[in-house]
């Protein structure tokens, strides 16, 4: 009977906060970039896997290539800074992690990739977690499955976690979840990446002085910004033609052109007005459309 493991970690005032709530069924995590939002989702994931042993708990990342290189290297570097890593069982193929947690009991978590419609379908889990829930890759529907598998009834601490920056703004499950905190249902810890000491010194002012005022917010301070509108943020009245003269419309000598400008996550699709007076041709952008994915 082996006695159970003490552990001495530093944390952020976020982290603190996410580990102390063992009750609120779902918890999220909202962080600027370098936040600390990855580590504090793991150390929440070793304490689910320490209350709920021999229950499993999912730890779900976008990708698999996040599972790899995110996921597993976050666990092995913190297992590793406690001195646990070498008698941890790491099942590549399968994508599992078991550790001993004290009294004979083993921690189990299981790693799921968040793109894969049928990666949560069948395992019934005690708990879950899910890195990187801003991001369009982990659909509502796949947040509702797992949402479904966490239903092992002797699991002392069934709970949902979610981490992640809001990179769709007031947009997707992870910020429709968030409006639920007033609820009692959600609890919503906010990180800023400022509050992370453990940076270089220059990240913030060097590395990240190139966003402009509202990606700063969602991106440094973890606000959710909506960007309906706001695709093109140096754009202005002035670059705009007054609308066509009655007679353009009237009669219809203009035609009428869409355009699509590509994100990283989303589209900007562009409708516009175009007439031609003499040798001048005249732009009256009509509408503005966003889409994700």
């Amino acid at each position: 009977m082996g006695a159970p493991l003490e552990v001495f970690c530093p944390l952020l005032p976020a982290q603190a906060q996410l580990l102390a709530d063992d009750v609120t069924p779902t918890q999220l995590l909202v962080g600027g970039w370098g936040s600390g939002k990855s580590r504090a989702l793991v150390l929440k994931t070793d304490r689910l896997a320490r209350l709920n042993a021999p229950y499993p708990v999912l730890f779900v990342c976008p990708t698999y290539r996040m599972v790899r290189k995110v996921a597993v290297e976050t666990f092995r570097q913190i297992w590793g800074e406690w001195g646990l890593w070498p008698h941890v069982t790491y099942r590549k193929q399968d994508h599992e992690l078991e550790f001993p947690v004290g009294d004979g009991r083993v921690g189990r978590i299981w790693l799921i990739n968040g793109s894969d419609p049928d990666a949560a379908a069948g395992p019934n889990a005690a708990a879950a977690a899910i890195d990187e829930a801003g991001l369009d890759k982990i659909r509502p529907d796949f947040f509702q499955q797992i949402k479904a598998r966490v239903r092992i009834k002797a699991a002392p601490c069934r709970q949902i976690v979610g981490g992640g920056t809001p990179d769709m703004g007031k947009r997707g499950w992870f910020y429709e979840e968030s409006l639920k905190e007033k609820a009692g249902v959600v609890s919503v810890v906010r990180a800023s990446t400022k509050d992370n000491h453990f940076l270089p010194a220059d990240y913030v002012d060097d590395r990240l002085a190139g966003l402009d005022e509202l990606n700063r917010r969602r991106y440094l301070l973890g606000e959710f910004i909506d960007l309906y509108g706001k695709v093109y943020t140096q754009l202005t009245e002035e670059h705009f033609a007054p609308t066509p003269p009655a007679h353009v419309l009237r009669d219809r000598y203009g035609e009428h052109v869409m355009f699509c400008d590509f994100g990283s996550w989303l589209q900007a699709w562009g409708f516009a007005f175009v007439w031609e007076e003499g040798r001048t041709k005249h732009v009256h952008v009509t509408g503005e459309q966003i889409l994700e994915g």
